[in-house]
């Protein structure tokens, strides 16, 4: 995500919107005839959903609170969106 954020900010200059809709699913019953759901495919979304999100609002955050701001004040907005 870092390489990501430094590319933009390379090419634009900076870094003042963010906007995140990433998200994955296990579409798997808790319980079967196969058997339980397996708890790594369940911590994998946990991990992407959770854990990811999270990452991506503490970097893009920490580059913005580091910018100018603008007239109003504003050094950037993160948008965060969920399926």
């Amino acid at each position: 995500m870092k390489a990501v954020l430094d590319a933009l900010a390379a090419k634009f200059g900076t870094v003042n919107v963010v906007v995140q809709c990433a998200g994955i699913a296990a579409a798997t019953k808790v319980l079967s005839r196969k058997g339980t759901h397996s708890l790594a495919d369940f911590e994998k979304v946990l991990r992407v959903n959770t854990v990811g999100t999270f990452n991506v609002i503490r970097l893009a955050a920490e580059r913005m609170a580091a910018s100018t701001a603008d007239e109003g004040g504003e050094r950037g907005v993160i948008i965060n969106t969920a399926r």
